[in-house]
């Protein structure tokens, strides 16, 4: 038996003072299992750093605004309705198409990281609609949402 993958998210909130702003900034985080399971698996982190998905053009200027990444998007599609049926792929397929919707109509710019996260979210929710995706039937996808993120380049 394997153990699922999390995905985690660690949000830095606040901001440090200019003069103790360096190259880098230590961070120190880790992840643990119980002694008994040592013998039969290690815990494996990947890491990538928001700043990777941020354009460069919107790094430390003073002339340039942030707010095109901060700016609040309503997720309408969670929490989940209670009676979700995380075992139905019908279910999975109708999320799937709001969460298409939302991305195309509301998030927009592929370069925002609610794009990101929700292009992710998109993946997620299309392989619960279609588990033997790329295998047999599936519907078709806005192609502007195209085959890349963590979980879809996994998946195949």
């Amino acid at each position: 038996a394997f153990l699922q993958p999390l995905i985690v998210t660690i949000y830095f909130s606040g901001s440090v003072p200019q003069h103790l702003i360096h190259e880098q900034i230590p961070i120190k985080i880790s992840v643990s299992i119980a002694e008994e399971y040592n013998s039969f698996m290690a815990p494996v982190i990947r890491a990538k750093a928001w700043s990777l998905l941020i354009p460069l053009k919107y790094h430390g200027s003073d002339n340039c605004s942030m707010d095109v990444y901060t700016q609040d998007f309503t997720i309408p599609f969670l929490p989940l309705p209670h009676m979700f049926d995380f075992t139905d792929p019908q279910q999975w397929a109708m999320l799937s198409k709001e969460i298409e919707c939302w991305l195309v109509n509301e998030v927009q710019d592929t370069s925002l990281p609610y794009w990101t996260w929700g292009r992710d979210a998109f993946w997620f929710t299309f392989i619960g609609a279609h588990p033997r995706f790329p295998s047999g039937k599936w519907s078709v996808w806005d192609p502007r949402i195209l085959l890349e993120g963590t979980i879809i380049e996994e998946w195949l």
